[in-house]
């Protein structure tokens, strides 16, 4: 994943930083407010900070950890870090000392972590080679929902359970890009797009009012979800349910990813028909 899927224009996956690690309660709305605030705080007070005095910037850190070591955790062993905070007007979370915020390489020096660590830190996400798909997939359905973006892109428990068709985030990104451009298809393939689409959405929705969800910090490891094919405590680990739930979850992922071979069948004939019209030599056979 490239620092684009980190931030990507004005969404940002900041799960890493301990954000969700608040246990600020269940209730999702008042909890995103409640974390709002925290941010605000944040941001506000590191404004007042002198970057060229580096015992500002310990006290800053000293003093907001201190106002936040009430706040339960929901992993007592993962780091919450105060230089989180908004870094562009539109509202976009990202850390106060990164150099692209800054201009200056190594004040992550003075965070919990460091710079070395800060910098080269790849969740298993990050690692993915279709993430940056994932990314715009994600961009896509929740446009003006940073939180949502930050704990989809680093679940990677969820990110799995579709990546378990090849190729399925790559086409599902240039799909939803071209249905976007308004382009012309048969009826069949434009059905079976917005199905796809519309499943996907209801996932994407129900994996948010998930509890684990909730508390994303990009340090899970789920070693089941490495595994293929797929097995029921996949769906039961993702979205908290059983498969013998009467709304039929597992059903309705199974008629998803089987609408999406299609799918995926009718993009590769298509960009083998436009890859032979224009003489491109490597149109697949």
């Amino acid at each position: 994943m490239s620092a684009g899927c980190c931030q990507q224009n004005e969404h940002s996956c900041v799960s890493c930083c301990g954000l969700f690690n608040l246990n600020v309660g269940e209730n999702q709305e008042r909890a995103r407010r409640i974390r709002q605030s925290i941010l605000m705080e944040r941001t506000r007070g590191f404004a007042g900070v002198d970057l060229d005095e580096p015992e500002e910037i310990l006290a800053f850190r000293s003093n907001q950890e201190h106002k936040e070591a009430g706040i339960e955790r929901h992993d007592p062993e993962t780091y919450v870090c105060p230089f989180l905070g908004y870094v562009s007007l539109e509202g976009r979370m990202g850390c106060m000392l990164h150099p692209r915020v800054t201009g200056r390489p190594r004040l992550q020096n003075h965070s919990f972590y460091g710079h070395s660590i800060c910098q080269a830190y790849d969740c298993v996400n990050k690692d993915a080679p279709d993430a940056v798909a994932y990314s715009e997939v994600l961009t896509h359905f929740f446009p003006a929902h940073h939180e949502h973006y930050a704990r989809l892109m680093a679940d990677h428990a969820f990110y799995r359970l579709f990546a378990v068709k090849s190729d399925f985030w790559e086409v599902m990104a240039d799909l939803l890009r071209e249905s976007r451009e308004q382009k012309d298809y048969n009826v069949s393939f434009n059905n079976n797009v917005q199905y796809a689409r519309r499943a996907l959405r209801f996932f994407l929705l129900l994996r948010l009012a998930t509890n684990a969800s909730a508390a994303m910090t990009s340090f899970e490891i789920l070693m089941h979800s490495f595994q293929t094919p797929r097995t029921a405590i996949d769906l039961q680990q993702v979205f908290g349910v059983s498969l013998m739930h009467p709304v039929g979850y597992s059903e309705r992922l199974t008629r998803c990813l089987l609408r999406f071979e299609r799918l995926q069948t009718s993009v590769k004939l298509r960009h083998n028909l436009v890859a032979s019209e224009s003489g491109n030599p490597h149109a697949e056979q």
